[in-house]
């Protein structure tokens, strides 16, 4: 089902958010994770959550400066279950970019 997303809404979605992220030659010379988040994020990374009580959220880029995302994560959505509707006010939508070399570590979101 996914693989009906319209491509060139994923590529519309991919233009968007390119221009928050540091440029290639940024990247090439300090290899490491980039990340955008829209709406809503948790300050701090999950590793520092065990020394708190509660993570804290924070405000994120807004949602309506991604109309291409909002729109992918919408069809996505649907087609995974098209009874659940788009709750802007609790979203969070994290876009990750590594560096060649670069891997997303062994972690749990949640302990």
């Amino acid at each position: 089902r996914l693989d009906k997303v319209e491509k060139s809404l994923v590529w519309r979605a991919l233009d968007e958010l390119m221009p928050h992220f540091p440029s290639k030659e940024e990247r090439s010379s300090r290899p490491s994770r980039s990340a955008v988040e829209i709406s809503w994020t948790y300050e701090g990374s999950s590793y520092d959550w065990s020394r708190s009580d509660r993570p804290r959220a924070v405000a994120g880029k807004p949602l309506a400066q991604f109309p291409h995302v909002r729109r992918l994560v919408s069809e996505v959505m649907h087609r995974l279950d098209h009874r659940l509707a788009l709750d802007e006010k609790q979203l969070n939508i994290s876009c990750l970019l590594y560096s060649p070399g670069q891997c997303i570590p062994w972690h749990a979101d949640r302990k």
